[in-house]
């Protein structure tokens, strides 16, 4: 691999991980706007783990429970990458019944 190509991956992750990360970010901050109630509990639980702190740390993630439920919620609904090739190991097979 050449110094351009290698240059040209880096730039094209970057770009990828800055895209998707503000991707996340925008529909979580539209459902938490557009439901107060989920907005005023993340928010209360966040004044409580940081009492005082305008700085988080590492400890402080896991206390935020209903926080982290919200976002994972939010990339359910509108994951950031969609599609995740797969590939097996062996030959496989799958049947699919569609009743209507």
């Amino acid at each position: 691999m050449t110094v351009d190509e290698m240059v040209s991956k880096v730039i094209t992750s970057l770009f990828a991980s800055h895209d998707t990360t503000a991707t996340a970010l925008s529909w979580l901050f539209y459902y938490l706007a557009t439901n107060p109630e989920c907005q005023q509990k993340c928010r209360q639980e966040v004044d409580q783990v940081l009492s005082n702190r305008t700085d988080i740390v590492q400890e402080d993630f896991a206390a935020l429970s209903y926080t982290t439920l919200c976002i994972k919620e939010s990339l359910r609904i509108h994951t950031t990458v969609p599609i995740v090739g797969m590939t097996t190991g062996e030959n496989t097979s799958a049947y699919l019944s569609i009743s209507s």
